[in-house]
């Protein structure tokens, strides 16, 4: 019997495949969005999913780490994020919480110590809702 640390599976499935995945199965999901809710669900996502995009450049840069933006992890967390805001929110409620959130998730960036990760999109959305919460209600 031969005992060994993880990952037990080997693949040459790396994160950007995984990601792209994981984009191209909530599409039908957006895309249904917007087909209901028009250009405003549409202007909310691509807002969202490019101004976590140039957050996450932006982190990167300042801390000096390796551009990962093209593993389309960023765009998933705005993807998602998008797709759990109200069609009618106004955009700059997606831009704002995603830079604020990041910037609490990635405070720790002055050492940029490998141990600061992203928030979880679930933790993004509590957020969002703790901070935006009157707004939020305004719209139903």
């Amino acid at each position: 019997m031969k005992v060994s640390s993880n990952p037990h599976v080997r693949s040459k499935t790396d994160t950007s495949s995984i990601m792209l995945t994981v984009v191209i199965a909530l599409l039908p999901a957006a895309g249904f969005g917007i087909y209901n809710f028009g250009l405003d669900a549409l202007i909310l996502i691509l807002v969202t999913v490019a101004s976590t995009v140039l957050t996450e450049l932006l982190f990167e840069k300042i801390c000096k780490r390796k551009i990962t933006i093209g593993d389309y992890s960023a765009v998933v967390t705005g993807l998602l994020l998008a797709l759990n805001l109200p069609a009618s929110a106004p955009w700059w409620i997606g831009v704002v919480s995603i830079t604020t959130t990041a910037r609490g998730s990635r405070i720790r960036c002055g050492t940029c110590s490998e141990s600061t990760i992203w928030m979880s999109p679930k933790k993004r959305w509590r957020y969002v809702c703790g901070s935006q919460r009157p707004i939020l209600r305004r719209m139903g």
